[in-house]
């Protein structure tokens, strides 16, 4: 039995909810939600059909999580939202739910700014910041550790990399690899997320080793196979390193512009 809910909140019997949840005044549970222990759910919130809510989570009042409509005889279809432990969702964020697009999953420890709406079938990986404003598309992917400032856009199916950072206001439109700052359309790729990778524990040595990589990859222009070649002759692999350049190894869909390139990002 739940210990803190208001006599305004509606919760369908079929959901499942720890003790310790407190739900908000005018809150809509709908069937089959899971809310784990210590969550609190705030004012106005409709939690539609299949949530899943962790361990910690704080949602924030006037957030919709799922399907918004209801048919006559219940809840719509379920769709499938997961949002991983200790996440913090701001006031009026919005997460579509899509039985055709796949389930939507929120990572552990994320922050997600106020009035962020994040696509039907979008994947982020634990420790995302989104900063307020932030229009996430569907069936995206975002790795762990990535920041996105106020304002960015997210189109459908981008992919974004582990601990990247992209700049307020940006419009990404194609992939960007993991251990950069990128901004603006495109977005133009900057250079390398040093004090991300600091923040993930990587040392000077590995620090430095990226930047090598980063410089010879996307300022100069490099081949890919030329450049692992050279770093396989000199044992300079690190897992940052690897992961940047399998990405440009393997990576047949445009990527996020270059310092080196000239003329407009429109």
């Amino acid at each position: 039995m739940v210990l803190w809910i208001s006599d305004t909140t509606f919760a369908d019997p079929r959901a499942e909810m720890a003790d310790d949840v407190r739900l908000g005044r005018y809150a809509v549970i709908g069937p089959e939600v899971r809310i784990e222990s210590r969550t609190q759910i705030g004012d106005h919130v409709w939690l539609g059909s299949a949530s899943r809510i962790g361990e910690g989570v704080r949602v924030g009042d006037h957030c919709v999580i799922g399907q918004r409509t209801l048919r006559r005889f219940g809840f719509g279809s379920a769709a499938s939202i997961h949002i991983g432990r200790d996440t913090k969702l701001g006031r009026g964020v919005v997460i579509a739910g899509d039985p055709r697009k796949g389930s939507t999953r929120v990572g552990a420890g994320s922050r997600i700014d106020g009035s962020c709406r994040i696509g039907a079938g979008a994947r982020l990986a634990s420790g995302i910041m989104l900063g307020s404003g932030c229009d996430v598309g569907d069936q995206v992917r975002i790795e762990a550790y990535t920041q996105c400032g106020t304002g960015c856009r997210i189109r459908d199916k981008v992919q974004i990399g582990r601990n990247v950072v992209i700049g307020a206001l940006s419009d990404v439109v194609v992939n960007v690899p993991p251990h950069v700052l990128a901004e603006g359309r495109g977005p133009v790729i900057r250079g390398v997320n040093v004090t991300g990778l600091q923040r993930i524990g990587v040392d000077p040595r590995g620090i430095a080793l990226m930047n090598e990589a980063f410089s010879a990859i996307v300022r100069k222009g490099q081949p890919v196979a030329e450049v692992a070649e050279r770093l396989d002759r000199l044992g300079s692999w690190t897992q940052e390193v690897r992961e940047f350049v399998a990405y440009f190894s393997k990576s047949a869909e445009p990527v996020a512009t270059s310092l080196r390139e000239s003329g407009s990002m429109a």
